[in-house]
C-alpha cells in the first residue's frame, strides 16, 4: 500500500480546476488518488422566518458576511436544497456572487471522528 502523502504540485495542478482551492486547503495522495482536504466557514444551517421577504434575506447575509470578511474570512460555504422550491433563493444567491460548487446534485454527509459523549464518560 502506498503511504499517504502531500500531493506532487503536477498532482495538484491536475485538479485544480475543479476543486475549489482555496489558502487552507491541502492535497492528499496515496499514489494516483488524491483527496482535498480543508478548512473551511459555513453557513449552516440559516434559518428564514416564513414571513421574511428576500430584501430581508440579503440584509441579513450582507450583515453576516461584513462580519466575516471582518474577521479574516476568505470564502464561506452554504447549501441551497436544490428542489424547485428553492429555485428563486438559488439565482439570488447567484445573482449576489454566490457560485454552485457541485456539478451535480449531491447528498451531504458528516462524520464524526470523536465522540465528546464517549470522551467524556471515559474520564
Amino acid at each position: 500500500m502506498d503511504a499517504i502523502r502531500l500531493a506532487t504540485p503536477e498532482q495538484v495542478e491536475r485538479i485544480a480546476s475543479t476543486s475549489d482551492l482555496g489558502p487552507t486547503s491541502a492535497v492528499l495522495a496515496m499514489g494516483d488518488d488524491l483527496a482535498v482536504v480543508k478548512q473551511v466557514t459555513e453557513l449552516d444551517p440559516v434559518y428564514f422566518a416564513e414571513n421574511s421577504n428576500t430584501s430581508r434575506r440579503l440584509m441579513f447575509i450582507w450583515g453576516i458576511e461584513n462580519w466575516l470578511r471582518l474577521t479574516g474570512v476568505h470564502a464561506y460555504y452554504f447549501d441551497v436544497l436544490a428542489d424547485d422550491e428553492n429555485a428563486t433563493w438559488r439565482k439570488v444567491v447567484e445573482t449576489h456572487g454566490a457560485k454552485p460548487r457541485s456539478l451535480a446534485p449531491e447528498i451531504r454527509y458528516g462524520k464524526e471522528l470523536i465522540n465528546v459523549d464517549q470522551a467524556t464518560n471515559d474520564k
